[in-house]
């Protein structure tokens, strides 16, 4: 009866041990998530900015993550209803995948002379690798 206890013991402390060392495995194994979003902020244009038919838009704008950048998305697109020229709004839409912690975006913009003349949104994105998404306030500039 006492070698049943014992062997019934050695088994279970087997057991116990497999469990444990399964539960450790599993916890080193789980990594941290990461969920900040970047940091994204619009250097250029200035809020409200006017500008001309066949300017150029300077985009200037800095991002960063605290562990992987993956891309930016920037779109220009008209905010206002359509005008009595009959002309078509301007909208642009750049994508481009980025690396690393931190970048400094620099676009130059060409202002088409055949759009319509008024209010457009620039709105910047920025998603690093884990899918974080960042959107930065709304800057607006007038062509005139």
């Amino acid at each position: 009866v006492d070698n049943k206890k014992v062997i019934l013991r050695r088994k279970m402390q087997k057991s116990l041990a497999a469990i444990f060392v399964f539960c450790f495995v599993l916890l080193v194994s789980c990594t941290k998530t990461d969920k900040t979003k970047p940091l994204l902020n619009i250097i250029s244009p200035a809020n409200n900015d006017s500008l001309q038919l066949t300017d150029t838009v300077h985009f200037s704008a800095t991002i960063s993550d605290d562990v992987q950048l993956s891309q930016y998305r920037l779109e220009i697109k008209n905010n206002f209803t359509p005008s009595a020229d009959s002309l078509p709004a301007w909208n642009k839409i750049f994508v481009n995948n980025i690396s690393g912690k931190a970048q400094t975006i620099s676009l130059e913009i060409l202002i088409a002379d055949s759009i319509s003349r008024g209010s457009y949104n620039i709105i910047a994105k920025a998603v690093d690798n884990s899918g974080n998404e960042s959107v930065a306030d709304t800057s607006k500039i007038i062509i005139y």
